[in-house]
């Protein structure tokens, strides 16, 4: 499993749908992180030295063609290897520049056409609908941003204590208050 951190914010997932009247309908929404790509792979007998490893990837928020042209990736940078391990690189690789190689900058657009069956016998396709595909990327970026937040510490815009995201709440984007400062100067009890 490879997780993407995108640079910036900026990233937009796009979606080009029909709505029930039969016109183009764009959803869209911004992303910090992306769902992995699953790399998937088995280490033939003459590995490293003779052949490559075999793997499958997996990317529901990727297209078969994006798939395929990142296994050809992949094989390229075996040839440029060929007799060196070269998994990490390939992790390496589909960390830091696979949406570059994808000509992929700011906008993700999500390819809902019919998904069929692939050149490339090492994609593997999840198909679904362009709204559980968004609700999904929104979740998923949420979700991953408030597990970082849980991990890092913070600065109280109350007490400036620094605490670690466990122990605080955020607030709309502004403040960071910690729950312990509510037994001291602040008391939610009626006396």
């Amino acid at each position: 499993m490879v997780t993407l951190k995108l640079p910036d914010d900026s990233y937009r997932s796009l979606s080009d749908a029909l709505d029930q009247d039969g016109q183009n309908k764009i959803r869209a929404c911004s992303l910090e992180i992306l769902p992995p790509i699953y790399l998937i792979y088995r280490m033939p007998r003459s590995y490293p030295s003779n052949r490559q490893p075999h793997f499958v990837l997996s990317a529901n928020w990727l297209s078969k063609d994006a798939l395929e042209k990142l296994c050809q990736g992949l094989d390229a940078l075996w040839q440029e290897q060929v007799g060196n391990v070269v998994i990490f690189s390939w992790a390496d690789w589909l960390q830091t520049t696979c949406l570059s190689y994808l000509g992929i900058t700011n906008e993700l657009e999500l390819d809902f056409g019919p998904g069929g069956k692939t050149h490339d016998d090492r994609v593997v396709l999840y198909q679904s609908s362009p709204d559980r595909l968004i609700q999904f990327l929104i979740r998923y970026n949420e979700d991953r941003k408030n597990d970082m937040f849980l991990k890092s510490t913070h600065t109280c815009c109350i007490c400036f204590g620094e605490l670690s995201g466990n122990r605080l709440y955020p607030l709309e984007d502004v403040i960071i208050v910690n729950p312990d400062f509510e037994n001291g100067f602040f008391s939610t009890s009626d006396r």
